[in-house]
């Protein structure tokens, strides 16, 4: 028995229910959102981590490998990865790893939210994080940012950072009485510098 799930009901499907499905037919579970378009229009896919990796891992499921993901609860960066690797379709997702050294191994082609915990962050290696990501970047008060007045002040520029008006930042490079005047007013966080 060919079980389909098409057309409205399809355009958003839960994973744990599209598991549960698949064990009660010893056939395929088809994932269809358009039945008048030939071939298998890959569904929006939601659910934790586990119950979509389980879907992945089911062969009986087909019509998945250009679905988009949602994964609710959180995922590792790794775990993110793998998925990316099953389906041709954008993940979306918040990372649960905080440390930049993991978070630069991210895919570009996903929305992936973070939140960096690093307590020192290098202005180039975050605005190029941010670059790279389309979800919420987030860092905070822990966080110093180091970098050059240039690469601070492109991070201070970055709306896709939230919280970098509350880092705190050092910068590398001597700068002006009016230059540190401006950075300060940018953040809540101390600014450290040489004038």
């Amino acid at each position: 028995l060919t079980i389909k799930v098409n057309g409205s009901d399809a355009a958003s499907v839960d994973a744990a229910k599209i598991n549960t499905i698949a064990t009660y037919t010893k056939g395929k579970v088809v994932l269809d959102t358009d039945t008048s378009t030939t071939g298998n229009q890959s569904p929006l896919i939601t659910g934790t981590v586990t119950a979509i990796n389980d879907l992945y891992a089911d062969s009986k499921i087909e019509g998945k490998s250009g679905s988009a993901l949602t994964i609710v609860s959180g995922a590792t960066a790794a775990q993110v990865a793998a998925l990316d690797s099953k389906t041709s379709g954008v993940i979306t997702a918040t990372v649960t790893d905080g440390d930049m050294a993991t978070l630069s191994t991210l895919d570009a082609n996903n929305a992936i939210s973070v939140n960096v915990s690093d307590a020192s962050i290098v202005a180039t290696e975050l605005t190029a994080l941010d670059a790279k990501i389309s979800g919420q970047l987030e860092v905070s008060a822990n966080n110093t940012i180091t970098g050059t007045l240039a690469e601070v002040n492109a991070v201070i520029a970055a709306t896709g950072i939230t919280g970098r008006d509350k880092a705190k930042y050092s910068v590398s490079d001597s700068i002006t009485v009016a230059e540190a005047a401006t950075l300060g007013a940018a953040t809540t966080g101390a600014v450290s510098a040489t004038i």
